[in-house]
């Protein structure tokens, strides 16, 4: 297992060794919220996919959600 402070000398030496780190790290970010809004709207589709999404997400008032979903 890696410890934290090495994760963090790992990060901090690729962020200056890459001029371009923050458009690498924009593009991953973006990309996992991409998979997961599109696991979210596969799940919504199914049976009870409603329900299943909001125990995923840890919601227990059902309006707000609505809301949330426009």
């Amino acid at each position: 297992m890696i410890k934290e402070d090495d994760q963090i000398s790992r990060w901090a030496e690729y962020v200056k060794s890459q001029p371009d780190w923050k458009k690498i790290h924009t593009k991953f970010i973006n990309a996992q919220l991409e998979k997961r809004i599109t696991m979210f709207k596969k799940l919504l589709k199914q049976k009870n996919g409603f329900k299943k999404a909001m125990e995923v997400l840890g919601i227990r008032d059902e309006e707000s959600f609505r809301r949330l979903l426009g």
